[in-house]
């Protein structure tokens, strides 16, 4: 009696995740089937067909039950061969091929006792019984409906087991927005609390014993009020085009180009640039919606690897202010401009970086210090309607935003939502002479308390400039 209904329930299992896994395929094109969607290459279509033949041999030669025609085998070598189909292959025979699997597998289950003995030859202990194998090959797939999940999120943004449930459903965007920057917020709090003195700047990401903390204080500025601003007004002015082949050179996690790329169609391009090979690498692993090639590039702004005259659109976020040379950047994007494309620039004035704690003497130092570039150009984004004229652009539109802080708790995380650290700060201060090193506790512990009794603020202003390069 418990071996029926064991094999009944762990059968019933199978039989529905089996349809959630070609669920994954519903409402989706053959490129997007098909398309490798992790560097390792999984893909929708490969999954179904790796689950085919994992039926196929499990339920066939394990029992002395062979599938009717050629499979591959994957303990000869020829594992990779099975996650991916081929150009020839149609969706409809990989389908089919799994379905004709399911009624072999449903088959020698029905015929076999649950403690029918089996044999796998490329496992380490190879002799089995069918109620092994039921489990196993239900574990595979729901392991492997996890992927699908998952990738089918990447592409379009539907979740569960029906491709009209979409994280872009109007009536469910807020919720998951929300949650998602709840969680997001949750790990930069947690990862800033370790790194309580890390030090100002991207200029080397790679060699920073801190690189996690900069890759979530990076997602953090994203979300400022300010840089949201500026990035809808850029799209509202580049005015992108299907086609449209777009740079975006110190591109970090990659989020802002993403975010283009519904303007750009199947028939665009992404390029993303950046110095960190540590940003780039959770760059591509962000969810990935565009529908348009995506290629993100370790690379240095001043000596592109790309063709002259390529690309539509050339982008660069808040990189110019960790050059000593911005002007040579802009020279080097303009080059891989297309006559008559478009460049955007979005970059901050930290001479504008204001504190109010209620005492005169913070505010005055920061200030006076904030005012001087140092080694590279801080206070960059006032300049850019200069830097993109000086380099031959025309048609100069600009705006800016400021960024402000109201509210803040020391005591849950080091620094205000996607900013430095007090303590950073400090150090800073003390390097240019603004502060003695007797004086930083003091300092630090000033603003804290200041913060704790909601008597804190903060301000930083950002520029963002759109221009058309020259037609000849």
């Amino acid at each position: 009696m418990i071996d029926d209904f064991a094999k009944s329930y762990l059968l019933g299992d199978l039989r529905s995740v089996r349809e959630v896994m070609l669920s994954k395929l519903d409402g989706l094109s053959e490129y997007d089937v098909r398309r490798p969607l992790t560097a390792t290459g999984t893909n929708l279509l490969g999954l179904i067909k790796h689950l085919s033949i994992s039926e196929a041999w499990y339920f066939g030669e394990v029992f002395q039950r062979p599938f009717p025609g050629q499979w591959p085998r994957w303990d000869a070598g020829g594992h990779l061969d099975t996650m991916w189909v081929t150009a020839d292959q149609t969706r409809d025979q990989v389908v089919d091929r799994y379905q004709q699997a399911w009624v072999h597998s449903d088959a020698t289950i029905a015929a076999l006792d649950v403690d029918e003995p089996g044999h796998v030859p490329w496992w380490p202990r190879p002799d089995v019984k069918l109620f092994n194998v039921m489990v196993h090959m239900l574990t595979e797939t729901n392991r492997h409906a996890g992927h699908a999940d998952i990738l089918r999120e990447q592409l379009d943004g539907a979740v569960g087991n029906r491709a009209e449930n979409s994280v872009h459903d109007e009536r469910l965007a807020a919720l998951w927005e929300g949650h998602r920057a709840k969680i997001e917020q949750a790990a930069t709090a947690a990862t800033s609390r370790t790194a309580d003195t890390h030090a100002l700047g991207y200029r080397d990401v790679d060699q920073d014993p801190n690189v996690g903390v900069l890759v979530a204080t990076m997602q953090a500025t994203s979300r400022w009020d300010a840089t949201v601003t500026l990035r809808s007004w850029e799209r509202a002015n580049l005015h992108l085009a299907p086609g449209d082949r777009l740079i975006d050179v110190g591109c970090g996690l990659g989020g802002a180009a993403l975010r283009l790329a519904t303007d750009l169609g199947r028939d665009g391009e992404i390029v993303g640039i950046d110095a960190s090979a540590a940003m780039l690498d959770v760059a591509r692993v962000q969810p990935n919606f565009a529908p348009c090639p995506v290629r993100f590039t370790v690379g240095n702004v001043l000596a592109l690897d790309e063709p002259s005259q390529f690309f539509d659109v050339a982008r660069a976020e808040r990189l110019l202010q960790w050059l000593t040379d911005p002007r040579a950047a802009v020279v080097e994007l303009a080059r891989v401009l297309r006559p008559g494309g478009r460049i955007s620039l979005i970059d901050t004035d930290w001479s504008t970086l204001r504190i109010e704690v209620g005492d005169a003497d913070i505010t005055a130092m920061v200030h006076d210090a904030m005012r001087t570039e140092r080694r590279r150009a801080s206070n960059v984004g006032a300049r850019l309607g200069e830097l993109v004229r000086d380099a031959g652009f025309h048609d100069v539109v600009e705006t800016s935003a400021t960024q402000v802080w109201k509210r803040w708790d020391p005591d849950s995380s080091p620094a205000p939502d996607g900013c430095f650290s007090m303590r950073s700060l400090a150090e800073d201060l003390v390097s240019v002479d603004r502060l003695s090193t007797a004086d930083t506790d003091q300092f630090v512990s000033t603003i804290h308390d200041a913060a704790r009794n909601g008597r804190f603020s903060m301000s930083l202003t950002m520029h963002a400039v759109i221009a058309t390069a020259s037609a000849q």
